[in-house]
C-alpha cells in the first residue's frame, strides 16, 4: 500500500520519508538518526527540517554526499543546519542550501570541541536569520606541533545572507539569546571562557574557491558586537577567490582579521598561526552603506609579533 511505496518509518529520534520515486529523503529531525546511512548517497536530494538537535548534528559521522543536494530549513533556537560536533566528522555535498530562520543558529558550524573535522561543498547558499553562514572554529584539543584542523572548502559559488543584528556585549547576548557577533564566514579561535583553562590549539581554515557573495542586512553596535562579511580570529585563515560584500547598516565590516572571539569577544588563546585572509581573485568588491563601517580592517599580532594580515594571493 501507500506506506510501503513511500517508505515512511519512524525512530525514537527522527521521522523520515522517502519519495515514491526513491530520489528524495525528507527528514524532520536530526539526519544523524537515520538508520540506513550507507544508502544516503543514493538519493538525489535530502531535505531536512531542523529539530531539537539541528538538521545534521553528528558525532564522528562520515557523510560523503558528493552527488547529493542537501537542504536545511531551521526551526527552534540554537540549532545549526549542519553541526560537526566531534572528532573526524565529515560532511560533503554537491550543493548545500540553508534557510536558518532561528536564533543563535548557523548554516554550517565546525565545533571547537572536535578534532580534524572537514566539510567540502560544491555550491553553497545560506540565508541566516540570526547567526553566521560558515563557522570553522579552531579545536581546543590536541597540540600546536601537529594542530587539528577545522576545514571548510566550497569549490563552487557561495551566497550568504545574514539578517540579524549583533549584541552590544556578552551579557546582552546571553539574555537575548542572540549572538555577540555575526559573520558571513568565520575562522579562528572560539574558546569558551566559562570553561577553566580552555584554549584553542588547532586551526580554523576556509577555502572559497568560486565566486562568493555576502549580503549583510543587520547592524552592529557602537560597543563590542559587530557584523562581518569575512572574519578571522586567532589561528584563523580564509582564502577567497572573487568576493562581493554588501553591508547595508552601521557598524559593519567587510573583511576583518583580528584577535577577537566571535562568540565571547576576548580570547586568551595563543595566536600561534596568525589571523589571515587571502584575496585570491580578480574581483574584490566591498560596499559599506552604513556609518562607522570598514571595508577592510586589520588588528592584532601573532605569537611571533607578526601582524594579522589581509593579503593578495599570487595565483
Amino acid at each position: 500500500g501507500l506506506i510501503l511505496s513511500t517508505g515512511v518509518y519512524g525512530t525514537a529520534w527522527a521521522d523520515f520519508t522517502i519519495s515514491e520515486d526513491g530520489k528524495t529523503l525528507t527528514a524532520t529531525e536530526n539526519l544523524d538518526g537515520y538508520k540506513d546511512k550507507g544508502n544516503l548517497s543514493n538519493f538525489d536530494t535530502i531535505k531536512i527540517t531542523t529539530g531539537s538537535t539541528g538538521g545534521l548534528k553528528t558525532w564522528g559521522g562520515k557523510y560523503n554526499l558528493k552527488d547529493v543536494c542537501v537542504t536545511t530549513t531551521g526551526n527552534g533556537s540554537n540549532v545549526d543546519g549542519i553541526h560537526l560536533a566531534s572528532d573526524d566528522s565529515v560532511f560533503n555535498a554537491k550543493t548545500y542550501v540553508a534557510d536558518i530562520n532561528t536564533n543563535s543558529s548557523d548554516a554550517l558550524n565546525l565545533s571547537r570541541d572536535a578534532e580534524n573535522v572537514t566539510a567540502e561543498i560544491g555550491e553553497f547558499s545560506a540565508v541566516v536569520k540570526n547567526g553566521s553562514g560558515i563557522r570553522a572554529n579552531g579545536s581546543v584539543n590536541g597540540n600546536i606541533e601537529n594542530p587539528n584542523l577545522a576545514k571548510v572548502t566550497v569549490n563552487g559559488n557561495a551566497y550568504i545572507e545574514i539578517n540579524g543584528n549583533a549584541s552590544s556585549d556578552i551579557i546582552s547576548a546571553y539574555f537575548s539569546k542572540n549572538p555577540l557577533n555575526l559573520a558571513g564566514v568565520w575562522a579562528g579561535s572560539d574558546e569558551d571562557f566559562r570553561i577553566y583553562g580552555q584554549t584553542t590549539k588547532g586551526k580554523g581554515v576556509v577555502y572559497l574557491n568560486g565566486n562568493t557573495q555576502i549580503v549583510l542586512n543587520g547592524k552592529g553596535t557602537n560597543y563590542e558586537g559587530k557584523v562581518y562579511g569575512l572574519l578571522t580570529g586567532k589561528n584563523g585563515y580564509i582564502k577567497v577567490n572573487n568576493i562581493d560584500v554588501i553591508a547595508k547598516k552601521d557598524y559593519s565590516y567587510g573583511i576583518a582579521v583580528t584577535n577577537k572571539n566571535i562568540s565571547y569577544g576576548n580570547d586568551d588563546s595563543v595566536n600561534n598561526f596568525g589571523s589571515t585572509i587571502e584575496l585570491n581573485g580578480e574581483v574584490n568588491n566591498i560596499v559599506m552603506n552604513g556609518n562607522n563601517s570598514y571595508a577592510i580592517y586589520a588588528q592584532g599580532k601573532d605569537v611571533n609579533n607578526n601582524s594579522n594580515t589581509v593579503k593578495s594571493g599570487e595565483e
